[in-house]
């Protein structure tokens, strides 16, 4: 991610202001510079979605492990008694 954000960081440099029109003065090159922004412009997307995408698995793990500590820590459990974990099963048949 640093990485990526170095090499945007550097297109942003070159896309803007006096450099772009020193740089970059052949249609070619400006169309490249497009092209370059729009491929940055999708891996930054994709990236995010896959942060999100993280981050929503961290917060299920968040909630049962404290659901679980939770049912861990109740007077039943602690006096040795089971741990009644059917409302937790999805197949039945299992």
């Amino acid at each position: 991610m640093g990485a990526l954000g170095l090499m945007i960081l550097f297109v942003g440099f070159l896309a803007t202001g006096a450099t772009r029109h020193r740089v970059y003065r052949a249609w070619s090159a400006r169309v490249g510079g497009r092209i370059s922004c729009a491929v940055f412009m999708s891996i930054t997307y994709v990236l995010q979605l896959g942060w999100i995408v993280m981050f929503i698995f961290l917060i299920i793990v968040t909630v049962f492990y404290t659901i679980f500590w939770a049912l861990c820590s109740s007077d039943r459990v602690q006096n040795k008694q089971c741990i009644d974990f059917t409302q937790f099963v999805v197949f039945h048949g299992l």
